[in-house]
């Protein structure tokens, strides 16, 4: 990761500043003892001594004097590029821990892209036609499979839509179409479900902000329909466990559309945290199109906090 990348997150340090810090101080220590030596020898032998013998005692007491700081100052030194050395040791590990996740993770997003624009969808949905009944296949391919899976959900939903919804229905009602399209679903799923496990990876040494960075990375590869489709996803038996508690976590569904619900009240499917930054806003909009369409409340399973 390079120093911009570091500085964003904080990870940049100023060592040298504490280094010249120390050397000044040990420079102003080093004069003053000197200052205070050199007084309290005038204070006492205030007239400069002829003989040399003298001059060599006042040398012994200045050494006598300043030695011992000096060495106190070495080691100090010593201790201090130590604690430097370790200190840059740990950074340098850090940044490769750092640009090795951000390898690891452009390519699982990469593999997941490419995975799929080169899938093709074909999802079974059971169409009833104004005078009659028929059975199509309708081929999605790569992003335009999850039109096709939402148009499925929403024509099952609407056989069951005034039936309350309980776990056991909203997982019946995905499963449904999942059942169709599990070939391509099931894959799109939990590779995506292994992107947000390796961000969310306790082992994985990297700050808070930075998981919500990446995070923010996968939100912005998903269209609407993707996202629809995994709110659905996520309320079933296949995600309820182990995907929405990072949909919730991460905010997955902070800029899915409303009106891409199957219903507006199942808007409170969901802990308000998937939402993220937006809850306020969207349960405002929520609300409102509950009270326009003059439809009695489904959802017994509301986890949002009262």
């Amino acid at each position: 990761m390079d120093v911009k990348k570091l500085e964003r997150y904080g990870k940049v340090e100023r060592p040298y500043i504490g280094f010249w810090f120390l050397a000044g101080s040990l420079v102003l220590i080093s004069f003053g003892a000197l200052s205070v030596a050199t007084w309290f020898y005038a204070a006492h032998f205030p007239y400069l001594s002829k003989h040399p013998g003298d001059f060599g005692n006042f040398g012994d007491y200045i050494g006598g004097v300043l030695n011992p700081i000096v060495a106190l100052c070495a080691l100090i030194a010593l201790l201090y590029g130590i604690w430097e050395q370790r200190k840059s040791i740990l950074r340098t590990q850090t940044q490769f821990n750092q640009q090795q996740f951000d390898n690891n993770f452009f390519q699982m997003l990469k593999l997941h892209n490419d995975m799929l624009i080169s899938n093709e969808s074909s999802v079974q949905l059971v169409c009833e036609m104004i005078r009659q009944k028929a059975v199509t296949n309708v081929i999605g391919k790569g992003r335009d499979g999850f039109t096709v899976i939402l148009d499925g959900l929403a024509f099952e939903h609407n056989r069951i839509k005034n039936l309350p919804f309980d776990n056991d229905r909203s997982h019946a009602l995905y499963y449904s179409v999942y059942k169709n399209a599990q070939g391509f679903l099931g894959h799109y799923c939990r590779y995506l479900y292994n992107i947000f496990q390796f961000i969310d990876n306790p082992n994985v040494q990297i700050d808070v902000s930075s998981r919500e960075f990446y995070s923010k990375q996968v939100r912005a590869q998903l269209s609407n329909t993707e996202l629809a489709v995994l709110y659905y996803n996520c309320v079933s038996e296949y995600g309820r466990e182990k995907f929405m508690p990072y949909a919730e976590k991460y905010g997955l569904f902070k800029n899915l559309p409303l009106g891409l619900l199957l219903r507006p009240d199942h808007f409170y499917l969901y802990a308000r945290g998937a939402w993220g930054s937006n809850y306020k806003k969207l349960k405002i909009e929520a609300d409102s199109l509950i009270d326009e369409s003059g439809l009695a409340r489904e959802v017994i399973i509301n986890r949002q906090d009262s």
